[in-house]
């Protein structure tokens, strides 16, 4: 979503705003590339009853959580970003860059120091896609810790993530409202 940005002739507001293209369009042999994923994830959100606000926890720093990470910091969110090990200094790097085009404090965390309350979570990783299905980017000890859980993998439709956050009582949405808002 990041890399293609190179090779296009332009960027619709969009896509230029989050950094991030998801779509590219050939208009009259002009490749313009744009970003549905704030359209979506908002949509998404909204449907499935989640509010933002407060505290959110978003694990990932690709190009969809570029743009959940910008829609939440203009809703006036405390952000933070959870990464792996293996990718702290990639994240690092993102949030920094992130921070200072915002003009927000956002945070990193490595996810086995997670061990606060947050109003919301969002997987923006591909952890717990087909198939894959029974990787979660959280414990379930974790998982207590979340008001909402969203999670942006659409298959399968019900992740594990949102299975045990189900089951603790969380309200839930998934990847595939995204799509299809």
């Amino acid at each position: 979503k990041v890399e293609i940005i190179k090779y296009l002739d332009r960027l619709d507001l969009s896509a230029a705003e989050y950094g991030a293209v998801n779509v590219v369009a050939n208009q009259n042999g002009e490749y313009v590339g744009y970003n549905t994923d704030a359209y979506g994830f908002l949509e998404g959100a909204k449907f499935s009853g989640i509010k933002l606000s407060g505290k959110v926890l978003i694990y990932g720093f690709g190009g969809a959580a570029r743009t959940i990470i910008t829609e939440c910091v203009k809703a006036g969110c405390e952000v933070t970003v959870g990464t792996a090990p293996d990718f702290l200094e990639q994240g690092e790097k993102t949030v920094k860059e992130l921070s200072e085009n915002l003009g927000a404090k956002i945070k990193i965390i490595l996810g086995e120091d997670i061990k606060e309350h947050y109003n919301l979570f969002v997987n923006a990783t591909p952890i717990g896609m087909y198939p894959k299905v029974n990787a979660m980017p959280l414990t379930a000890e974790q998982i207590e810790l979340m008001d909402a859980v969203y999670d942006i993998v659409y298959n399968p439709e019900e992740t594990l993530l949102l299975k045990t956050a189900k089951q603790k009582g969380k309200i839930c949405g998934g990847g595939l409202s995204m799509l299809v808002t």
